[in-house]
């Protein structure tokens, strides 16, 4: 069975944790490079007071020399005192030997001393370096021969490292009492320090708990909109208004779509109940049987709709893009829908400057035009006139299709292209001709999959022209 150590949970907790382990990782970096700054200047101190020492050697071999006296054994209050950064070492000591190794001068005369430094092994020139003694004491040694006066001789100053490692050992006793007391303080403020920053991450809980389907219109606290927190305070309310758009275009489009199909199942049963009643003609079944085909067909075109705008959101439409002449396209649609604007005494015309070549999927681009122009026909009056235009506006391919219908009102005009949008009942451009709603939805989804865009302009009581921009081609 294996543990399993888990850390902190909650944010703030977490955010202490870091706090104070990057303030220890920073301090313990920090104290060790101190520590290897202060030990490299106090070994340069300690190295000058030897080179101090050694010019004190240096001058008494210079005196002697020129009094032509000897070397006498001094005590240590012959060394210099000056001022020292250090503290005065326990002991100092000064030799000089004459080139074949006797000692001339020795100070202080401490026989422990002595016995400790016939460890030390004699050499010409040394250091200044850390030797070792017998009973494990440190000490600091420079050695170097010198000619005074035409008589050579070699000169050796050590001093006790006991004041350098006791400045060591004081800085290194600091820092393990006041690191762990800063870590632990860094700790504790970044754990109170925290919690005005992340209270409002907990009122955003509190308040997204209590948003369910049915209160989408609630929104979250936006104390800041600039810092992190309301960036996502924002963010998150500009999903909830994506979702709560969506849930209510979502159950309009149920309820439309419900309606649709209700009508010409209602029509089928209603016939269907007439046909049951009694004995008929051939003739009367054949019309009743007719009929119960038309609204058939409804319901048909209403669920084929309803299936490719399904299928174009989720992107399974597979498009078949190819090089397509927008006026032969336009003129085959025309002729196609002439029989439904024959039967109201319409005209249809197309007029073009020329070829007009857009890529595009010639077949979905083709129900785009069916569709606007079978709109054009229901709003158009009887005998009134739709013109097909085809041409080129700089870059670009245009197709409009204009009629002479009641217009649509400006509150209206870009919500004509949501699915089932009734205008008003009254005046209703779909329902009052027994439209299913779809065909403008479907006609800008086949414009925008072919790369282009689908606006209207309408003026009330003065007809629309329902414009398609494409890119063209040479």
């Amino acid at each position: 069975m294996s543990l399993r150590v888990h850390g902190p949970r909650d944010v703030r907790t977490r955010l202490a944790w870091v706090f104070a382990m990057t303030l220890a990782i920073l301090l313990a970096v920090y104290a060790a490079g101190v520590y290897v700054l202060l030990r490299q200047a106090l070994y340069r101190e300690l190295d000058r007071q030897l080179e101090a020492d050694f010019h004190v050697g240096e001058e008494m071999m210079e005196n002697a020399s020129r009094s032509g006296g000897r070397l006498r054994f001094a005590s240590d209050a012959a060394l210099p005192r000056a001022p020292e950064v250090l503290p005065t070492p326990k002991w100092r000591w000064l030799e000089i030997w004459s080139p074949d190794r006797q000692l001339l001068y020795g100070n202080p005369e401490d026989p422990k001393v002595a016995r400790h430094l016939s460890s030390v092994p004699t050499a010409e020139s040394v250091g200044p370096r850390s030797v070792d003694f017998v009973d494990g004491e440190r000490v600091r040694m420079l050695s170097r021969p010198l000619v005074v006066l035409e008589t050579p001789v070699i000169i050796r100053v050590l001093r006790s490292e006991e004041g350098l490692q006791h400045e060591l050992w004081e800085y290194l006793r600091v820092l393990l009492i006041a690191l762990p007391v800063a870590v632990v303080l860094a700790g504790l403020c970044g754990y109170v320090l925290t919690k005005p920053a992340l209270e409002p991450l907990v009122t955003m809980a509190q308040r997204a708990q209590l948003i369910t389907a049915e209160r989408l219109s609630n929104r979250l606290p936006v104390e800041n909109p600039h810092d992190e927190v309301g960036r996502l305070a924002t963010i998150f309310n500009d999903t909830l208004s994506r979702l709560e758009q969506s849930f209510e275009h979502l159950r309009r489009f149920t309820a439309d779509a419900s309606h649709e199909l209700r009508t010409p199942l209602t029509a089928l049963r209603s016939v269907g109940e007439v046909g049951l009643r009694g004995d008929r003609t051939p003739a009367a079944y054949r019309e009743i049987i007719g009929s119960l085909l038309e609204e058939v067909d409804r319901l048909s075109h209403v669920v084929d709709s309803l299936l490719l705008l399904s299928r174009a959101e989720t992107g399974q439409v597979q498009l078949n893009v190819e090089r397509v002449e927008l006026v032969d396209l336009c003129r085959e649609t025309c002729e196609f829908l002439a029989v439904l604007a024959d039967d109201k005494r319409q005209t249809v015309n197309v007029a073009s400057g020329g070829p007009v070549p857009v890529f595009a999927d010639r077949t979905i681009l083709r129900r785009a035009v069916v569709n606007l122009v079978d709109n054009a026909i229901k709003f158009s009056p009887q005998e009134g006139a739709i013109t097909v235009t085809v041409g080129r506006r700089g870059q670009d391919a245009v197709v409009e299709v204009t009629d002479r219908g009641p217009g649509i009102p400006a509150a209206d005009r870009e919500r004509v292209f949501d699915r089932f949008y009734r205008v008003d009942p009254g005046r209703s451009r779909t329902e009052a001709q027994g439209g299913s709603g779809l065909g403008l939805s479907i006609a800008r989804w086949a414009v925008q999959a072919s790369g282009g865009r689908l606006v209207v302009e309408s003026e009330e009581d003065a007809g629309s022209t329902f414009r398609i921009t494409l890119p063209a081609v040479e």
